[in-house]
């Protein structure tokens, strides 16, 4: 990318918000930000109705997923979207339909002046600083992980999951009711699984016992097996029901599916792309914080691995808000200035314009 697109925005220039739509939190903030001004958790909204506005990421409710952002904008960034470009991320498995139901609402009910939105790992590798590797992203209600070529998915490459942190919520509550002898909420499951859950390498724990005490009076002490325990399903999946591979099989099954004609190598990625994939995995999503993790992805995927290769799993510190993280990053530069989507040319093509201008 040439080095003037790099720069950051002139002064003055229309701010940029930056919304991270999980089907577990949306994060909210403004470009050139470190971190999210705003968690808002996806459920239980007052006034929005019942359930949730998102499922798996996709957009199931549009009134609902309006009343969500409107909330984040006026009442916990306190912006006049007229007056902001926003820039949105969007599942990579959402439907061509929804894609345009989304630039619809942006333009029309909150009067963007412009917009941009693309899938989180673009933002996520974004964020970690690389043009091409391996995507893994742990959310809440879904694991993926995607190839990533200069920047770009390759949608042929995209393989998911259902082991994903609630998943774990529920797995974590059956443990703990097990320990505890008596019935454990799911959210104060979750705050548990965040608070203790570690993972196990080479079957051996790094975590000590610890206390843990309910909202109920009930303390419990987790060993460090037990701690191991609340992870085991994204490498056991067969543990909460699913009969996927866990995420070494994940990752190892994504490369396999790199376009076999070469299309997808590169001079950047050297003579053996396979072996620059396996080298270059990257760690995204709340679901992926867990210490240990990455140590024991990296250990495992040497099965998979061509021989003699060195697999590389990459832990960035800031992985847990990655995708909105690349978010603010580019939603701060210059080269922006070429990528939105402007109210006149919404106006002038309609909502078809998204899949000309957004990187899907």
């Amino acid at each position: 990318m040439p080095r003037d697109l790099l720069s950051p925005r002139a002064a003055g220039a229309v701010p940029c918000v930056v919304v991270d739509n999980g089907s577990g939190v949306i994060k909210t903030g403004f470009a050139g930000e470190e971190e999210p001004h705003s968690l808002l958790p996806a459920q239980g909204l007052a006034g929005a109705g019942d359930g949730r506005p998102l499922s798996q990421g996709i957009v199931r409710d549009w009134d609902m997923m309006e009343a969500y952002w409107d909330y984040a904008f006026t009442h916990q960034l306190h912006v006049d979207t007229e007056q902001c470009n926003l820039l949105v991320t969007c599942n990579m498995f959402e439907t061509k339909d929804n894609k345009e139901r989304m630039m619809q609402s942006l333009f029309e009910t909150f009067a963007a002046p412009a917009v941009f939105s693309s899938p989180p790992p673009v933002f996520e590798l974004y964020a970690s600083g690389k043009e091409n590797g391996v995507v893994v992203g742990l959310g809440a209600q879904c694991t993926y992980a995607v190839l990533m070529h200069e920047g770009l998915h390759d949608p042929r490459t995209l393989l998911r999951s259902d082991v994903a942190g609630e998943a774990l919520d529920r797995w974590t509550a059956q443990l703990l009711q097990q320990v505890s002898g008596g019935a454990v909420d799911l959210a104060h499951a979750c705050k548990l699984k965040e608070a203790l859950g570690v993972v196990s390498v080479e079957g051996a724990s790094d975590g000590a016992e610890a206390a843990y005490e309910l909202p109920d009076g009930r303390k419990l002490t987790l060993s460090a097996e037990q701690r191991a325990q609340i992870t085991e399903p994204l490498f056991t999946p067969g543990l909460v029901g699913e009969a996927c591979g866990g995420l070494p099989q994940l990752v190892g099954d994504c490369i396999k599916l790199r376009d076999r004609d070469g299309a997808l190598e590169s001079k950047t990625l050297g003579k053996d792309g396979t072996d620059a994939w396996f080298r270059n995995v990257i760690l995204a999503g709340g679901g992926s914080c867990f210490p240990c993790l990455a140590e024991r992805l990296q250990s495992e995927l040497l099965v998979w691995a061509p021989r003699g290769a060195s697999p590389e799993v990459h832990a960035p510190p800031e992985r847990k808000h990655a995708a909105w993280l690349g978010g603010s990053i580019l939603g701060s530069l210059s080269v922006m200035d070429q990528m939105w989507i402007t109210k006149e040319e919404y106006d002038e093509n309609g909502p078809l314009i998204v899949h000309r201008k957004c990187l899907f």
